[in-house]
């Protein structure tokens, strides 16, 4: 195995001018979601990934860990308390070094079982020397079929796309993101130009410069950061926000562009969307309107329906302005880069409104 990760490194280094060949279908992420942290798990990460749990485990792979760190702490005593500090009180490992562990029925098996599993960080190719090309990797995909969470931190979230390795080479990992290369610590690693040499020669590919304490979620096909940092965006373009516009560069240019929380990317279009370029869905709006608080931000709006369309009034006096409706309960104003989640109580009724920046954001 090892001989054959080493002829692959040496078929898709920085000097070769040989394309990679992979997929150019996207495997599994219209349903489910792909979630890609560049290191470190926030209190916000955590209770979005619990949000899938539904009393089941998390299925955690430590995988990416040395055999010493194993063998350490073989009961993962410490990997169950960090979790327990993020909220997360029951996880399932899930390992092996075997690959054909990895292609057997009772390990997949946990797989099948589950809504949610999390990749931890360290080398990515002991991932992917252990599961890729397995039944493993087929679980996953499928999990992501049915609209499950696939999760990484750092090497955990390198093995789902391209990745670079530490001798600046391409090696391909699970494909659930072709044609993207990811790129963790981006900032806190000061990565930057790193990679500038190949984005400039091979414009096909994207690439995803994930900062520590910020993730990237894909669902549907759509990216979103969430996170205090930044996503670094290597399209061959540049995005201007002010403007909302971009250029085309030159082919010598190392221009890449950032990413915040609450923005999200079409990486078929190559594409920031912006709220105000968003098509609404169609649904009965009469059952909005009403007075609700905030409890994210802790004030009153009135909402009414005019001409079919549902207008907010703050308490701030602001000129009334109308919201839109991604999806049931989810709506989202079109002057600025807000969100409103309505809350329902156990009848059904909405009980409450969050005001959001991301529309996967979820509170406690």
């Amino acid at each position: 195995m090892k001989k054959l990760w080493l002829l692959l490194a040496l078929t898709f280094s920085f000097s070769s001018s040989d394309t990679l060949v992979v997929s150019t279908e996207n495997l599994a992420i219209e349903e489910g979601y792909l979630m890609l942290l560049g290191g470190g798990i926030t209190n916000e990460h955590a209770r979005f990934i619990k949000s899938f749990l539904q009393n089941q485990p998390l299925l955690v792979v430590p995988t990416a860990f040395s055999d010493t760190e194993i063998n350490r702490d073989k009961d993962f005593g410490k990997l169950r308390n960090r979790f327990k500090t993020l909220g997360i009180d029951s996880i399932q490992i899930l390992h092996t070094r075997n690959r054909s562990v990895a292609d057997s029925r009772p390990f997949v098996e946990k797989i099948n079982q589950s809504n949610a599993i999390f990749f931890m960080g360290g080398k990515t190719l002991r991932i992917l020397d252990s599961c890729k090309n397995t039944a493993t990797q087929i679980a996953l995909q499928k999990l992501l079929e049915r609209g499950g969470l696939v999760a990484g931190v750092s090497a955990g979230s390198g093995c789902q796309a391209n990745f670079f390795g530490n001798q600046k080479q391409l090696i391909e990992g699970f494909d659930f993101l072709p044609k993207t290369v990811v790129m963790n610590h981006f900032l806190k690693r000061d990565k930057s130009f790193t990679y500038s040499t190949f984005f400039k020669n091979n414009r096909n590919y994207l690439g995803l410069g994930i900062d520590d304490n910020t993730a990237i979620v894909f669902h549907k096909g759509i990216g979103e950061v969430l996170g205090s940092s930044y996503v670094a965006i290597y399209d061959g373009k540049y995005y201007s926000r002010s403007t909302d516009s971009k250029v085309v560069l030159a082919k010598n240019s190392d221009r890449f562009y950032f990413l915040q929380h609450g923005d999200r990317y079409d990486p078929k279009t190559r594409s920031v969307l912006q709220n105000k370029n968003l098509k609404p869905i169609h649904i009965p709006l009469k059952e909005y309107s009403g007075s609700y608080y905030s409890v994210t931000n802790n004030y009153k709006v009135d909402l009414n329906v005019v001409k079919d369309t549902l207008y907010l009034k703050n308490n701030w006096g602001w000129k009334p302005y109308p919201i839109f409706p991604m999806e049931k309960n989810l709506f989202y104003a079109t002057n600025r880069p807000t969100w409103f989640r309505f809350k329902r109580d156990r009848l059904g009724n909405i009980a409450w409104l969050e005001k959001v920046k991301s529309p996967l954001a979820q509170i406690p």
